[in-house]
């Protein structure tokens, strides 16, 4: 279904037989139907006021995003690399092996840029890098803000890392999957057509009053294959119980994702977009690769979503960070902290590919995994 459009009268009977509200029907947990109230008022009545402040004085004064951005630079995120066994520093390990696209340890200078007092006088804005995803992303900006000693703000759906007079801001906002209609993850009640401008009003401008991001970064894999597990569950489909997810599955989902991009480009259309794919997550050593956590199916489902993933950044002009090429060849239990979330350690490399990408804007790579200009 498109993003917007109502869902298809087969799919209202089958989510009215499985006791799954249609997209958009209020429930007994939303708190601002059930008093009558709207706008502002509903929201902070429903998710609570934000407790948080957020020191501003970095962001003021920002310049506007320049309305185009000219193609160039290294697609730091997927090009080919290797982990250096010779380092042990955050930054340092992961290293892109094209020639002219070497990546540079940003994460000390950020460290220092983030924690130290802000001088006299106006510093310089920094860029904002914003990740609109799932629990992957929630988990990537703890593990930053640990790393550089920083407060992580959080405000209802929004999670800050408290800028400081740093040269990168990192935060993010939960979505619940590229699909318009329910079921979401665990009970969610609102698509992300409603997620995204009532977190963009109403916590990232509304509360802290924040421009917008000079990049933002797009995914939701494991809330999809969520979505996809509680159908199985409902007997909505038998997609669950096959060795890879059906094709239709797959178009279907391609077709959602490519609607959620261009609905992040409509709300943020001077910013640079970007995809990230997930790394796999622990699966029971049997001939189909089951996924310990159940409801993300299996390993071979991961690696499908992650391959639509490229073709949708390279045929929208995405930028992509590739955590699956990070981790490729590694047991899972040595990229994992758990069944399904990346290591401290896989966050803080990405995190420095973020910071590559960024301290190159306002180019952006051609398209991703592409070959950058010859050095001279």
């Amino acid at each position: 279904s498109a993003a917007g459009s109502a869902p298809p009268p087969l799919l209202l009977l089958l989510l009215a037989c499985a006791g799954l509200p249609a997209a958009g029907k209020p429930e007994a947990g939303d708190v601002g139907a059930a008093e009558g109230l709207s706008g502002r008022a509903a929201y902070v009545a429903r998710f609570g006021a934000c407790k948080d402040q957020l020191s501003l004085a970095a962001l003021a004064n920002r310049p506007q995003l320049p309305p185009t951005h000219p193609r160039g630079g290294c697609d730091y995120g997927s090009l080919p690399g290797y982990w250096n066994s010779t380092s042990r520093t955050p930054g340092a390990t992961w290293r892109v092996l094209t020639r002219g696209c070497e990546t540079l340890n940003l994460l000390p200078l950020h460290k220092r840029q983030a924690s130290r007092a802000c001088p006299d006088g106006p510093p310089a804005p920094p860029k904002l890098v914003l990740l609109l995803g799932d629990s992957v992303d929630r988990e990537f900006t703890q593990d930053v803000a640990k790393y550089l000693g920083l407060d992580l703000i959080k405000c209802r759906r929004l999670r800050i890392i408290q800028p400081d007079c740093g040269d990168v801001v990192f935060a993010t906002i939960h979505l619940y999957g590229v699909s318009p209609v329910r079921p979401w993850h665990y009970g969610i009640e609102d698509p992300y057509m409603s997620i995204l401008p009532e977190a963009l009003e109403y916590d990232w401008r509304g509360e802290f009053s924040l421009p917008d991001p000079d990049m933002v970064v797009i995914n939701s894999n494991m809330w999809d294959l969520s979505r996809a597990w509680q159908l199985s569950q409902a007997n909505l489909t038998k997609d669950w119980d096959q060795r890879v997810l059906p094709s239709e599955f797959v178009a279907d989902w391609v077709k959602n994702a490519t609607d959620l991009v261009d609905f992040v480009r409509g709300i943020f259309p001077n910013s640079v977009l970007g995809w990230h794919t997930i790394a796999p997550g622990a699966h029971n050593h049997d001939a189909t690769g089951t996924m310990r956590h159940m409801s993300i199916g299996k390993r071979s489902f991961s690696v499908q979503l992650n391959a639509a993933g490229r073709m949708i950044a390279q045929r929208m002009g995405l930028i992509l960070v590739d955590y699956e090429a990070l981790v490729a060849g590694f047991h899972d239990w040595s990229y994992l902290k758990d069944n399904h979330h990346p290591t401290d350690k896989v966050q803080l490399e990405v995190a420095n590919l973020y910071l590559n990408l960024v301290q190159q804007l306002p180019l952006v790579p051609p398209t991703s995994g592409s070959c950058p200009p010859t050095a001279n």
